[in-house]
């Protein structure tokens, strides 16, 4: 299902009422790509089988090898086939894991009546005066929203919750999308 700019502009919402309609119609096996959205397209699948995953076959393809020097080649070399499942089906797996610590740091918000961003913005500035946030944002909302965390103060109790949910090292897979071994061909072929 190469839901992410493969065949068309892409469209999130649609594509987890998509998949969330198969498996209602008793469709069991979904795919994915390691080319479908340069690593999108497992994210969205985490998103979309998220309650779900145990009533399907999640495949992946592969086949289409990036080396840094842009050529593009065909690859079923043993070693680039496990090196792909691995990072195609990790894709959807660090989403969940790190859904769970967005939910919990989510609840710990609600109760401070913010967001969970507000509340790890606020949690980088409770660790020390000589660390400082820099978030990123293009939008006006998120700005304000941002610097509204500056007025939120977490109590000790808040900051031994958000340890224990969110412990240095919890976060799964890499800051940046595009784990594949075709992306990160590509990224380095762009350095």
């Amino acid at each position: 299902m190469g839901m992410s700019g493969n065949y068309g502009p892409r469209d999130d919402a649609e594509s987890e009422r998509t998949i969330a309609r198969a498996i209602e119609l008793g469709i069991t096996l979904i795919d994915t790509a390691d080319v479908y959205g340069l690593g999108h397209n497992e994210m969205l699948l985490g998103r979309a089988l998220r309650g779900r995953r145990e009533r399907v076959v999640l495949a992946t393809k592969f086949a289409f090898r990036h080396s840094p020097d842009g050529a593009v080649a065909i690859c079923g070399r043993p070693d680039y086939v496990r090196e792909a499942c691995d990072a195609s089906l990790a894709q959807g797996e660090n989403l969940a894991r790190n859904v769970a610590i967005v939910d919990a740091l989510g609840a710990i918000a609600a109760e401070l009546g913010a967001n969970a961003a507000q509340v790890a913005l606020a949690w980088v500035l409770a660790q020390g005066d000589d660390i400082v946030p820099i978030p990123g944002t293009k939008r006006v909302r998120y700005v304000e929203e941002n610097a509204a965390a500056v007025d939120l103060t977490l109590s000790p109790a808040h900051l031994a919750r958000i340890a224990a949910v969110a412990p240095k090292g919890a976060a799964a897979g890499s800051r940046i999308s595009g784990n594949s071994p075709s992306q990160r061909a590509r990224a380095q072929a762009q350095r």
